[in-house]
């Protein structure tokens, strides 16, 4: 081998050494600085725990500062350290508390970043319900930082008014048993990363502004208790969740309130529902549910309140309803329902109210009904109900409102209509009545509304009617 090849070898190997060697030392260089870097992202970073404690710490913010001395004794800016921060495991409004009505005294409160220094909070309360306060005043964004406060269980911030969404971060809060964001302007939709608060005992998110579908991720809430998911009741409202409810509620074993009122649902209510046994209300209402009742819901032994109104529900009343032996309030109102009025409600002796109105049931009112003595608002009307009304129904001594008009009732009206001493509304309005207006209408002392127009009466309005001590609104042409 001559010189020059040995040379151009010993060239080459010395090239690709320090190449090499260079491209190790590189990568391990980026594999350190990576490594520096993710540890940063995770880690939350605190101070050192000696450090004083100034406002700048607290985001600015005295209704913290004044939180933060209530609880250590100690004064921002002099003796609290980041240690007592960390020593702090409830923040929540106290007899007193002059920063409770914020917004009317000026104060721009929000709930700043730094509150991930407060590391052993259980307890983060400002909705200040406590006190018999409707709100703090708070405004902003609910910052991603709250996502740190793992040993959170109580977290209420019932109408802070937040112009943002619920932070995905809220699914890092694994120990939380309450979460109340209630009132607060939300929009956007419920993270999925909700399904991960498997301790959460009560899910309170009424009265926002959410929208998208209800994650599926909700049925791994095995411990809930109480689930509140209304949307605004008002005309201007967004429409709010769309698509099904998720068959995985079904899986709640523990529910004992559900309530999701005033969205854009669709389809049918699923059946599962009814293997919630320990559910005592259930408010479906104003939504576009569509098909039947499930005649499940007759298993919910231990219900107390069935709202399903103002949806587009069709179908017959599942006579399995009649086994609610604890149901007290019973709402099946503007739907599309048809067929008779199951006689069998009369043995819902707990009923207090039974609202049917603005369906397409037929038949008569059934006598039974007349079993239900605890009743005190009784709602029939706009339906397309046939037959006389029966004098039983003058044996409901707690009747307050007997609505009954807009059907095609026939025959007059029972004289003994007097027994409902309790009565203060009766409308009997368009409907088929004949024969005189009973003078025993004015024994009605508590009668404050009578609609008796478009009907066949003959004779004038008895004129004792007129000088009925209560009576405010009457309609008889």
């Amino acid at each position: 081998m001559n010189t020059i090849s040995i040379f151009k070898k010993n060239a080459i190997f010395i090239f690709l050494s320090v190449f090499l060697l260079s491209g190790l030392f590189v990568s391990l260089h980026q594999t350190n600085v990576h490594a520096v870097t993710t540890s940063s992202d995770n880690a939350v970073a605190q101070p050192a725990a000696n450090k004083i404690v100034t406002l700048t710490d607290l985001g600015d913010q005295p209704w913290l500062q004044d939180l933060c001395e209530h609880y250590t004794g100690k004064k921002v800016g002099s003796t609290l350290t980041f240690a007592d921060l960390a020593s702090i495991t409830s923040l929540e409004p106290y007899k007193g508390y002059k920063y409770a009505y914020g917004y009317e005294q000026g104060y721009n409160n929000v709930i700043p970043s730094e509150i991930k220094y407060f590391t052993n909070l259980e307890t983060f309360r400002i909705s200040a319900h406590t006190l018999g306060i409707n709100s703090m005043s708070f405004k902003g964004a609910i910052p991603t930082e709250i996502g740190q406060l793992k040993k959170l269980k109580t977290l209420e911030l019932a109408y802070y008014q937040s112009p943002g969404s619920i932070p995905e971060s809220i699914g890092n809060l694994t120990n939380l048993e309450t979460l109340d964001l209630s009132g607060c302007g939300l929009t956007g939709p419920i993270p999925n990363s909700i399904g991960k608060l498997e301790n959460l005992r009560i899910l309170n998110l009424n009265t926002n502004e959410l929208s998208g579908s209800i994650p599926t991720t909700i049925g791994n809430l095995a411990n809930l208790k109480e689930l509140y998911l209304s949307g605004k009741a008002t005309t201007d409202a967004p429409p709010g969740f769309v698509g099904q409810i998720p068959t995985s509620i079904g899986k709640l074993g523990n529910l004992e309130i559900l309530e999701i009122r005033n969205h854009s649902l669709t389809g049918s209510i699923p059946a599962n529902i009814g293997n919630l046994n320990k559910l005592k209300d259930l408010d479906l209402s104003f939504n576009q549910l569509t098909g039947s009742i499930p005649a499940k819901l007759g298993n919910l032994v231990s219900l107390q309140s069935l709202y399903l109104m103002d949806n587009q529900l069709s179908g017959s009343i599942p006579n399995g309803l009649s086994k609610l032996s604890n149901l007290t309030e019973l709402s099946l109102a503007i739907n599309q329902l048809s067929g008779p009025i199951p006689p069998s409600l009369g043995n819902l002796t707990n009923l207090v109210r039974l609202n049917l109105f603005f369906n397409q049931l037929t038949g008569t009112i059934p006598s039974n009904l007349s079993k239900l003595n605890n009743l005190k608002y009784l709602a029939l009307s706009f339906n397309e109900l046939t037959g006389e009304i029966p004098p039983k129904i003058t044996t409901l001594s707690n009747l307050k409102e007997l609505i009954i008009g807009g059907n095609n009732l026939t025959g007059s009206i029972p004289r003994s209509i007097d027994n409902l001493t309790n009565l203060e509304c009766l409308t009997v309005n368009q409907n088929q009545l004949t024969g005189k207006i009973p003078t025993e209408i004015a024994n009605l002392t508590k009668l404050n509304t009578l609609y008796l127009y478009q009907n066949n009466f003959t004779g004038d309005i008895p004129n004792a009617i007129y000088n009925m001590p209560s009576l405010s609104d009457l309609i008889y042409y």
